[in-house]
């Protein structure tokens, strides 16, 4: 009974470092061989590629969503991903007022 006993705190001891482990993105990096140190990019940075800013959203899957344009202009391009600080990510949305102060916007581009 007392073996038993270990044995299942044992078990939950791995079980909680393993969630400690996973939350902290430290699987995650380790797995995909990419970095996520202070000097990296965080959930919720805006960072800048190209002609817009990009905000990221998601450190399991990657992915990045379209702010603003830098510059306002006629056309806009936005790629599928974009690569920054030698993480590539994957653009999934626009911020819904993205070109609110956009006057003379003819053309989005989706790449």
């Amino acid at each position: 009974m007392k073996n038993m006993i270990k044995q299942k705190k044992k078990t939950i001891m791995i079980a909680v470092a393993l969630c400690m482990l996973l939350g902290s993105g430290l699987v995650l990096s380790k797995l995909l061989g990419v970095s996520f140190a202070k000097n990296d990019i965080k959930l919720g940075d805006e960072v800048k590629f190209g002609n817009a800013i990009y905000e990221f959203d998601d450190s399991e899957h990657l992915y990045a969503s379209y702010i603003r344009p830098i510059k306002k202009t006629a056309t806009v391009s936005i790629p599928d991903t974009i690569k920054v600080k030698g993480v590539t990510l994957k653009v999934t949305g626009i911020q819904y007022d993205a070109f609110l102060m956009v006057q003379n916007l003819l053309y989005i581009n989706r790449r």
